[in-house]
């Protein structure tokens, strides 16, 4: 076992300062010339708080077995309308992510991102300068990790289809947005098909959408299908989409994908690599947590 691990540092761990910083001044100066020498470019000379926190990004078996972790830094946010900050909350913005620790707000930005040595890290812990604190709760974790992943994969879909979409959910869809946060915990992602897929200003698309359940949704499948079926028929009015699942679609105007599910909702045991393949994640994901 590393010794990192050792000393509790795992995916997700919150570290902080000493409470008394003034006694380690030392050490946390030595932290803090490892924490810029592990950014980039314009954003390394970029300053410390002894109120900021470090959160780690790095899976388990790395920190046991490889040289560095990689730390995001949060700075304290005062927040007095949490509904303004949701959107930073869920991880839409990938440039910064909200996060709630000890009943107080911190904002992780993607410029501040660092690594720092295994045994840089270990030698600022054991010295005092940093404290090991409580992990955050795995939704929150799965959050930050979404937030980090997807900044560089993102699973792309025509501009078309993507402004329709947007056009829908900003205005009479609205309700669709409230319908999916509040079923976070049925509802594990949304499945979607556009044709043509590599053209962004096509003069239609036709589209599938489909729920993948977890385990608790499928006690709730005839609601959640009712649901995107009435989703399905107001975004369906749009005169850029032609949704495959509507009732008179049809049938013989295009050549249906093998693996393609037409169903409104399947369960994960269901749903396979081959359909995957097909109907990729829309990014819906930062809903359904």
């Amino acid at each position: 076992m590393s010794k990192l691990i050792e000393l509790r540092v795992r995916q997700g761990t919150i570290l902080s300062y000493a409470e008394q910083p003034s006694k380690f001044s030392d050490a946390i100066h030595s932290l803090e010339s490892h924490v810029r020498s592990g950014r980039y470019g314009i954003f390394e000379p970029k300053g410390f708080s002894h109120q900021h926190l470090y959160v780690v990004l790095t899976q388990d078996c790395t920190i046991s077995s490889g040289k560095h972790v990689e730390l995001a830094q949060l700075k304290k946010k005062n927040v007095t309308d949490e509904e303004k900050v949701e959107h930073l909350l869920l991880g839409k913005d990938y440039s910064k992510l909200y996060l709630r620790f000890d009943d107080q707000f911190y904002e992780a930005e993607e410029a501040l991102l660092t690594k720092i040595k295994n045994e840089d890290l270990v030698v600022s812990i054991d010295s005092g300068a940093l404290v090991v604190r409580k992990c955050l709760p795995d939704n929150d974790i799965r959050i930050l990790l979404d937030w980090r992943l997807l900044a560089y994969f993102r699973e792309p879909y025509p501009d078309g289809f993507n402004r329709a979409l947007s056009g829908y959910l900003g205005n009479e869809g609205g309700w669709f947005i409230s319908f999916l946060k509040d079923n976070h915990s049925n509802i594990h992602s949304i499945r979607v098909y556009v044709s043509p897929d590599g053209i962004d200003d096509a003069k239609e698309y036709k589209f599938s959408l489909t729920a993948l359940l977890t385990k608790e949704g499928e006690g709730v499948e005839s609601d959640i299908s009712g649901k995107l079926d009435e989703m399905l028929t107001e975004f369906n009015q749009c005169a850029s989409v032609d949704s495959i699942q509507a009732e008179g679609f049809d049938a013989s105007s295009m050549d249906f994908p093998q693996s393609l599910v037409l169903s409104l909702t399947v369960t994960l045991d269901e749903f396979s690599f081959a359909n995957a393949y097909v109907m990729r994640e829309y990014n819906f994901q930062y809903l359904c947590y």
